[in-house]
């Protein structure tokens, strides 16, 4: 069927007037009805309606009416899905024209090409904000979202969405002569005027859409964007509500990954990351731990470099967040806190280095508690605290000679315990637990030989349990065997 399918109105005059419908139903019914016209149109009719002059202003203005979503009524922290009733039935007929739309191109023809670089920054806002299930979403939208996006990666011939952000709307390559001619770089020009300090909240679609974006955008090209990507993950970091701070904790994340050091230590940047990364220590959630710790790791690295000496040297950045979360983790009561503040704690001693010896006392008072207390059947915990254990052996072992007899009692303390555990703990869990406890054991005796394996054959003649005397004597094998070959 030709334009006969349009009843006498040509794609561009429908579209119009379905755009101009105020009521919402009727709108629905006159757009499902105008998908259908499009797909029964013939494609060169199609086409030779997208290369007129205006019709991408009217394509833009139906994409808006599906993006446009300003919540004020409710706060972010009662989103429900009735608050957003009725918006995935309406982005996903919207995305259904677009693709149907879309479709129908051929990248060859001059008119439609222009049509298409005017309107692409708004359909991958709309599609951006739909592609992941969301509260607004339904399977239909979410699967036409990514339909669209797959669409655009075809028209343009590349393989990755990354590339796709980058190619140029101002010509015909894919190269990128200006990053504000590249559509991420015309995506964020409309993003930017919703996403202010003071609405971004209110526009939960459009923060959706800007995260899928930026973590989709990766090295070199992230740089040439980054006074305009770095406001908003900072504001959401600041949020009240979890939820936001975990997702701009991963933007911030993403954003170090993908930028130069030097350039992110530009006027400042990195010490404006670095300070609303720290304050979220001060909030108590586990998730929330999980990804605050590797963020705060890599800002560190960005910031100052780790300290090769412990002698005659200030306390720095690393010296600051290293004794906040030891103390958090001494303090806190919660087992699932204690589990996500001890899980990063190694690749902190490992990042500091010798300079760790500073906080000695406190590691090891945290892993002695530690090792004392039932963590559940997992032990992840305790298993843990070995790991911090073993971090601290390798790294400071000059000075373990002198904590060497404390270390020992705590470590063959923990391996009696573990022999006479009757808890559900499984067989797998006490394995790893003994193995763990083994190896420290066997690093201890390398660095502190004329004390630990004295200590070692002492348990081996009492009537200490046989499990504990088991690994004392294999350790003492191990650690000669080692030093004979």
């Amino acid at each position: 069927m030709d334009e006969g399918a349009f009843s006498g109105k040509t794609l561009h005059e429908r579209l119009k007037l379905v755009v101009k419908e105020t009521n919402e139903d009727q709108f629905q019914f006159e757009l499902t009805n105008f998908n259908k016209q499009v797909e029964n149109a013939e494609n060169t009719y199609v086409i030779s309606c997208l290369g007129s002059v205006s019709i991408h202003e009217t394509l833009n203005q139906l994409i808006n009416r599906a993006v446009d979503c300003e919540i004020s009524e409710v706060e972010p922290s009662e989103y429900t899905k009735d608050v957003f009733r009725g918006r995935a039935a309406l982005s996903g007929n919207v995305l259904e024209s677009v693709l149907c739309l879309l479709k129908c191109i051929s990248p060859e023809d001059a008119a439609v090409t222009r049509t298409l670089r005017k309107i692409n920054p708004h359909v991958v806002h709309l599609a951006s904000g739909n592609v992941v299930k969301n509260l607004w979403t339904s399977t239909n939208s979410v699967l036409k979202a990514t339909q669209v996006l797959q669409q655009l990666k075809m028209l343009y011939r590349v393989d990755a969405y990354s590339d796709l952000l980058q190619v140029s709307l101002t010509g015909t390559k894919h190269d990128l002569p200006s990053p504000a001619d590249s559509l991420y770089g015309q995506y964020l020009a409309i993003v930017q005027h919703v996403l202010t300090r003071d609405s971004w909240r209110r526009n939960p679609v459009s923060v959706a859409s800007f995260v899928w974006v930026l973590l989709h955008t990766k090295s070199p090209w992230l740089r040439e964007y980054l006074g305009q990507v770095l406001p908003l993950p900072l504001n959401m970091v600041d949020d009240f509500t979890v939820e936001n701070k975990i997702v701009g904790v991963k933007c911030l994340y993403h954003i170090m990954q993908n930028v130069s050091h030097e350039e992110l230590r530009w006027y400042g940047r990195a010490d404006v990351v670095y300070e609303a990364l720290k304050h979220q220590l001060y909030t108590k959630n586990t998730t929330l731990m999980t990804v605050l710790h590797p963020a705060l790791l890599l800002v560190l690295r960005i910031v100052e470099r780790a300290a090769t000496s412990a002698s005659s040297r200030k306390m720095s950045r690393h010296d600051e967040i290293f004794k906040m979360i030891i103390y958090d983790s001494e303090m806190e009561n919660n087992i699932h806190l204690r589990r996500s503040l001890t899980a990063h704690i190694p690749a902190f001693i490992d990042v500091m280095g010798i300079s760790v010896v500073c906080h000695m006392t406190s590691v090891m008072g945290l892993v002695s508690n530690y090792l004392e207390i039932y963590d559940g059947p997992e032990e992840t915990s305790r298993l843990n605290a070995l790991l911090i254990l073993k971090s601290l052996l390798l790294t400071v072992w000059p000075r373990i000679p002198v904590h060497a007899n404390v270390l020992l009692k705590c470590l063959l303390k923990f391996l009696y315990d573990v022999g006479a555990d009757t808890t559900v703990t499984p067989q797998t869990v006490k394995d790893e637990m003994t193995k763990s406890a083994t190896e420290c054991l066997l690093l201890l005796t390398k660095t502190a030989p004329d004390i630990v394996e004295p200590g070692l054959l002492s348990v081996c003649d009492t009537d200490t349990p046989v499990f504990v005397r088991d690994i004392a004597s294999k350790v003492c094998e191990t650690f000669r065997h080692t030093c004979v070959g």
